[in-house]
C-alpha cells in the first residue's frame, strides 16, 4: 500500500517569503488553495493521502476532501 503524506504548516503561517507582497490574510488563502490543489490532485494519483499539521483549521479542510 502507498501512502502520500502531506506536511503543511498552519495557514497564517505558510508562503512568508510572500511578506513583503501579500498580507497575511492573503498568504492564507494562498495556501489554503495550494494545499486543497495539492491534496486533490495527490487523491487523482495515490489512493492514500494523509495530511499532518498542528493547525485545526486545516486539517478540518483536509479531511473535507476525503
Amino acid at each position: 500500500m502507498i501512502y502520500c503524506l502531506i506536511p503543511a504548516k498552519p495557514y497564517f503561517e505558510s508562503k512568508t517569503r510572500l511578506a513583503p507582497l501579500l498580507s497575511s490574510e492573503q498568504r492564507a488563502i494562498l495556501g489554503r488553495w495550494l494545499l486543497l490543489r495539492t491534496i486533490r490532485l495527490a487523491k487523482a494519483v495515490i489512493e492514500h493521502v494523509v495530511v499532518v499539521s498542528r493547525d485545526r483549521a486545516l486539517l478540518a479542510d483536509a479531511k473535507a476532501q476525503g
